[in-house]
C-alpha cells in the first residue's frame, strides 16, 4: 500500500471484479487519481475469455482471466475468484454494482485474504440489506428518517373491521422486493407470524414478531 497522507491508505493494485461500463468508469477514475496525485495504483481487469479484448480488459494496466467453471457464471465463483485475486496480487479488490458487490460471503472472502474489499462490511450488508432491519437502525441514530406506524399488534386485533380489507404478509430477507402472501384470518397469521411481517393495505400499520 502507499501512504500517500497520514490518515489515508492508499492501495496498490486494484481487482476489478466487474466489466463493461462500470469497470471503464473505474479504471479511468483511477487513471485521473494517479496523474493528479501521482499515487501509481495499477488496475487488474479479471475477465473471461471471451472479454478478454473488450474496452475495460484493454484499459487496465493489468489483467487476469477467469477460467471457465461449472458454476455457469465465473463472476460469481467464489472459488475461481479467490484463485484469479491471489494471481492478481492485489491488496484491494473494487466490484462496483451487480455480481459480487451485495454478497456477504464474497466480502468476508477478501477479508480473510487480507485485501481492503472497496465497499461496506459484511456487517453493514447484514443490517442494510435488510429493509426492515435498516429502517430499524435508523430510528436508533441521529439520522433524519420517515416516520412509521411502530409494531403494534393489539391495534392489529381491535381493527377487526379494518382487518376485512386485504392485508398482507411480507418476507423481511428479500432484497429488492418482497413476497407477498394475503390473508383475512388471525389463525393464518399465527401460522405464519414466526417468520413473516405483516403489512397491512388500507390502514398505515405494521406488525412484527
Amino acid at each position: 500500500m502507499v501512504d500517500a497522507d497520514p490518515a489515508v491508505t492508499i492501495p496498490r493494485r486494484i481487482a476489478v471484479v466487474n466489466r463493461g461500463e462500470a469497470a471503464v468508469r473505474l479504471i479511468r477514475a483511477v487513471r485521473e487519481l494517479n496523474a493528479e496525485h501521482g499515487y501509481g495504483i495499477t488496475t487488474i481487469a479479471l475477465h473471461t475469455d471471451a472479454e478478454r479484448r473488450a474496452m475495460f480488459v484493454r484499459q487496465a494496466d493489468d489483467a487476469v482471466t477467469l477460467r471457465r467453471t461449472s458454476a455457469g457464471i465465473a463472476y460469481l465463483d467464489h472459488a475461481e475468484l479467490e484463485r484469479a485475486l491471489l494471481e492478481s496480487k492485489a491488496d484491494a479488490v473494487w466490484v462496483g454494482w451487480g455480481f459480487v458487490a451485495e454478497d456477504i460471503a464474497f466480502a468476508e472472502l477478501c477479508e480473510r485474504l487480507g485485501l481492503t474489499f472497496i465497499g461496506p462490511s459484511p456487517a453493514a450488508m447484514r443490517t442494510l440489506g435488510d429493509k426492515v432491519e435498516a429502517k430499524l437502525l435508523a430510528e436508533r441514530s441521529a439520522f433524519r428518517w420517515q416516520s412509521w406506524t411502530p409494531p403494534a399488534p393489539p391495534y392489529v386485533r381491535t381493527s377487526s373491521a379494518r382487518w376485512q380489507r386485504s392485508s398482507k404478509l411480507c418476507t423481511t430477507w428479500s432484497g429488492h422486493a418482497r413476497w407477498v402472501r394475503s390473508t383475512r384470518s388471525f389463525r393464518r397469521l399465527n401460522c405464519v407470524r414466526g417468520s413473516w411481517r405483516l403489512w397491512s393495505v388500507g390502514w398505515p400499520g405494521r406488525w412484527t414478531r
